[in-house]
């Protein structure tokens, strides 16, 4: 679940007058659902939603600002030009999957194919800190792993993948199969495995290799911020 803050102003300004809020719901063709529900705004011009994910798919929040009792009849559609509105994205959470595969199931080619490839295919940087297409490497990070995809970390910039997709079900799979190679295999001493969450230094590119506009001499960091 979370917590949506609608804001409303009036010429820039917090609303001098009482408004609620009228709150429709939209598909993923954009039509209305006929699901809506009022919320009255507070004396800073907010008003709160809380919003769950109960299945996956699209649908989008329609917001409309209104004075008095009688609230406004939302239109059949959405016009995405000049209607206030929020999109919601509902990943599949993925419990099925996690509780369908036992531990004899959960080998390396079924973490990777199901849940690695992804990351490696939309992060091929990652590789320079940890090839995450190298059944060695995976192994030897298994506790740094578990560490930065904790549900926990999922408000901080730590947290990974930093798209925050990666649904709870293949989480606890990938958590799953850390604790079996971590059983397995426990870290050698000596043998580090923290620079998963650590700055990674990169060869400073020629002149003629450096993208435009790029400052010289700044370390790169793709992690979320703060």
């Amino acid at each position: 679940m979370r917590t949506l803050v609608i804001q409303a102003r009036e010429r820039g300004e917090v609303p001098a007058r009482p408004l609620s809020i009228l709150v429709a719901w939209y598909d993923a063709a954009m039509g209305f659902t006929g699901e809506m529900t009022v919320l009255p705004m507070s004396a800073d011009g907010t008003a709160e939603l809380e919003i769950r994910g109960e299945a996956a798919g699209y649908r989008h929040v329609r917001f409309i600002a209104f004075a008095g009792d009688a609230a406004p009849v939302p239109p059949p559609g959405l016009r995405i030009d000049t209607d206030q509105f929020s999109s919601v994205r509902t990943l599949p959470f993925d419990d099925p999957l996690e509780a369908a595969t036992s531990d004899e199931a959960l080998t390396w080619q079924f973490v990777y194919s199901n849940i690695l490839a992804t990351y490696d295919a939309i992060a091929p940087r990652m590789s320079t800190i940890i090839d995450l297409a190298d059944e060695d490497a995976v192994r030897t990070f298994a506790r740094r792993l578990k560490e930065v995809t904790a549900a926990e970390l999922f408000e901080s910039r730590r947290y990974m993948p930093v798209t925050r997709d990666l649904s709870c079900g293949k989480r606890e799979l990938l958590h799953r199969f850390c604790d079996l190679a971590l059983a397995a295999s426990p870290p050698k001493e000596g043998v580090a495995a923290d620079g998963l969450d650590s700055a990674h230094e990169t060869p400073e590119p020629a002149a003629g290799e450096r993208l435009p506009g790029a400052p010289v001499g700044e370390p790169f960091d793709k992690r979320a911020l703060s």
